[in-house]
C-alpha cells in the first residue's frame, strides 16, 4: 500500500517532535522595508499561551526595553538634570540616547490576542513554601520594572493591540487610576468584563482605533510622524508630560513647566525648529 506523497509528507510530521519556541520578548524589523529606521518593534512571542506574561517573557521584555538606550537611567530615580549646566554637561547628559531610535512600538506575535495577561499556570500555586513565595515575588516585580520602564523610557511607546480589553488584575489599577473616573475604574477591575474597542476610546484606555486589517499600517504611520520630529524635543517633552501627572500643586506644575522651556530653547534641535518657522522651511534635526 503506498501513500501519496503529500500524505506521507502528513504522517512524518506528526510523528516528529519539535520542541515549543521559548517564551519571550524581541526586537523586531519594521513591517515595510522603506520604513524609518527610527521606529524599533519589539514583540511580546508566547501566542501558544495567547501572549501571557510569564517570567521569562518580562525578563525578555525589560532586556529588550533597556536595550534601546544603554547606559540610561531608569526606575524611579529623577532624572539628573543639569537645568543651569553649560552645553558641556548637557551633551553629556544626552549622551545615551540612542538617537537611532524615536519610537517604540510594542507589539505581539499571533492573531486575536495582545496580551492575556500574567501566566496563571505559572503562579497558580499557593505559596506555601519559601520557593513559591520566591518566584511569585520574581514574577510580579519583573513586571512592575516593565511597567515603569515603559513609561520611563525616554522614547514614546505605542501598543498595537488587536483585542477587547478585559481586566482583572491589580497591577492595572495603577495606570488606570491615573487615567479613569473611579466609577469606571472599579466597573472594569472588580468585574473583568471585556469592553469592545469604541468604548476603550471613550474611556481614553487608547487613543486610537483602527481597522484589523490596516492596523499595523496605522500604528506605523503614526510612529512615522512622531518620528519627525527631535529625539531629544520628544524625550523632554515625554518626561514633562509624566512628572507633571506626578504633581499635585497648580504653581508646583507651572514652575517646573517653566524650567523644562528654559531647558528646552537650550537644544540645537529646538533652535532649528524656530529657525525653520521663521524661515518658512522645513526643519532638519540633528538628533
Amino acid at each position: 500500500m503506498f501513500l501519496r506523497p503529500n500524505l506521507l509528507h502528513f504522517s512524518i510530521l506528526k510523528r516528529l517532535s519539535f520542541p515549543p519556541r521559548p517564551a519571550r520578548a524581541y526586537t523586531t524589523t519594521p513591517l515595510r522595508h522603506d520604513a524609518t529606521p527610527y521606529v524599533r518593534y519589539i514583540a511580546i512571542d508566547n501566542p501558544r499561551k495567547g501572549n501571557a506574561l510569564s517570567l521569562s517573557v518580562l525578563e525578555s521584555l525589560e532586556h529588550q526595553l533597556l536595550a534601546v538606550n544603554p547606559g540610561w537611567k531608569y526606575f524611579g530615580r529623577d532624572w539628573e538634570v543639569p537645568w543651569e549646566g553649560d552645553d558641556a554637561a548637557l551633551e553629556r547628559f544626552w549622551k545615551p540616547l540612542n538617537r537611532e531610535v524615536k519610537v517604540v512600538i510594542l507589539r505581539s506575535e499571533g492573531e486575536g490576542v495582545f496580551s492575556s495577561g500574567h501566566d496563571l499556570k505559572e503562579i497558580s500555586c499557593y505559596p506555601t513554601s519559601t520557593l513559591d513565595s520566591t518566584l511569585h515575588a520574581k514574577i510580579f516585580d519583573a513586571c512592575n520594572r516593565v511597567m515603569i520602564l515603559i513609561r520611563e523610557l525616554p522614547q514614546p511607546v505605542i501598543a498595537q493591540v488587536s483585542t477587547s480589553v478585559r481586566l482583572f488584575c491589580t497591577t492595572p489599577s495603577v495606570p488606570l487610576s491615573l487615567n479613569l473616573p473611579s466609577k469606571s475604574l472599579h466597573r472594569l477591575l472588580l468585574t473583568g468584563t471585556p469592553i469592545p474597542a469604541s468604548e476603550a476610546l471613550s474611556l481614553h484606555l487608547i487613543s486610537h482605533v483602527s481597522p484589523h486589517d490596516t492596523l499595523a499600517s496605522d500604528t506605523l504611520a503614526l510612529a512615522e510622524g512622531i518620528a519627525r520630529a527631535s529625539g531629544r524635543v520628544l524625550a523632554l517633552g515625554k518626561y514633562a508630560v509624566r512628572t507633571h501627572a506626578e504633581m499635585v500643586g497648580l504653581r508646583e506644575k507651572y514652575e517646573f513647566g517653566a524650567k523644562v522651556m528654559r531647558w528646552n530653547v537650550r537644544l540645537g534641535d529646538a533652535k532649528e525648529g524656530v529657525a525653520a518657522f521663521l524661515g518658512k522651511r522645513g526643519a532638519v534635526f540633528k538628533d
